[in-house]
């Protein structure tokens, strides 16, 4: 693989990783935390946890939301570890990682579209 392709790999792992903290940053500013910090990803997915659990959703849906925070939480903490040793990552790992990380941020969309309807204050914006 050549330079500017591995470049062009990396590039697409950091946009999705700061969309995927972007999104979480949007959903916690929804369900009343104005203050989460973007790069506190693991943290967030916690408190995002802790926060739509208390919505009026129904089993399931808090199930699949846990489900993903807790797979956030996973990555949150095994990114700075990915950044120390991302020059040296497969290019193969790198694009499934990157496709795994833009999955979770539709999926954190979704969950915010649903919270959306239920965070008290919010009916009907």
């Amino acid at each position: 693989m050549t330079a500017a392709q591995d470049t062009q790999h990396i590039g697409r792992f950091i946009y999705a990783t700061s969309r995927l903290e972007f999104e979480l940053t949007l959903l916690l500013r929804l369900m009343g935390q104005p203050g989460a910090e973007p790069a506190d990803l693991a943290a967030n997915a916690c408190n995002a946890q802790a926060l739509f659990g208390a919505l009026p959703a129904d089993d399931g849906v808090k199930g699949e939301f846990t489900a993903l925070m807790d797979g956030i939480v996973a990555f949150g903490e095994q990114r700075d570890a990915i950044f120390a040793r991302i020059a040296d990552m497969e290019a193969e790992e790198l694009a499934s990682r990157n496709e795994k990380i833009a999955a979770a941020s539709e999926q954190v969309r979704h969950f915010h579209a649903l919270a959306e309807a239920m965070v008290p204050g919010n009916e009907g914006a």
